[in-house]
């Protein structure tokens, strides 16, 4: 990803629009297959930052997107039948973080 995203990230903002961002973010890194280091940043940002036992819920969900999308991604192999299984239950996931977040 060539934009930074750091330009939208605000620790200002309520958890709700912090965990949305990153989320969002992560959705774009999944689409465009691809991670950018000053995501990785606001993400460790958003992981340090005190949450309610609810947000920190969420916050876990949040985390098991990232290590899974990180760890678990061939990257050198894009059209890898796990690759389009694990991005597939990854986008799954985000989408039930979206709802959990608009309850």
């Amino acid at each position: 990803m060539d934009k930074t995203e750091t330009e939208n990230f605000n620790l200002e903002n309520d958890f709700k629009e912090d965990a949305l961002f990153i989320i969002d973010s992560l959705q774009i890194c999944i689409d465009n297959f691809g991670f950018s280091e000053s995501l990785r940043k606001e993400i460790d940002i958003f992981f340090e930052q005190e949450h309610s036992i609810h947000e920190e819920d969420i916050s876990g969900k949040i985390a098991g997107i990232y290590m899974a999308f990180l760890g678990k991604t061939d990257f050198k192999n894009k059209e890898s039948t796990s690759n389009k299984e694990l991005l597939s239950q990854l986008k799954k996931e985000i989408a039930e973080v979206r709802e959990l977040l608009n309850d």
